[in-house]
């Protein structure tokens, strides 16, 4: 989970520098703790050398419109190939993820 908030941390550094940044700590309780209001999936994208590149992070929301899906996709700067992806490319693997 560090190399998921780490490349997670990167990818907003990078794109949103005056965003507050989520310790550590608060992303694990945010995944032990359960939600009675939706359910949250934490999917990493590595590469070859198992390095987490991205991350996406998806809330399914249980109890009022249950047909969406929130989700938050950041790509580590550190690996600007994968950011050429794109995210169309990027959010097409999470809906596959999901199936």
């Amino acid at each position: 989970m560090r190399r998921w908030h780490h490349a997670g941390q990167a990818s907003s550094d990078h794109d949103s520098p005056h965003a507050v940044p989520r310790p550590y700590d608060a992303l694990v309780a945010y995944v032990r703790e359960p939600n009675p209001r939706s359910r949250r999936i934490l999917i990493a994208a590595t590469n070859e050398a198992e390095e987490v590149v991205g991350t996406a992070e998806v809330a399914l929301p249980l109890a009022d419109n249950t047909h969406l899906a929130h989700v938050s996709i950041q790509v580590d700067p550190g690996h600007h190939h994968a950011r050429r992806g794109g995210a169309p490319s990027a959010n097409r693997r999470v809906r596959e993820s999901l199936e």
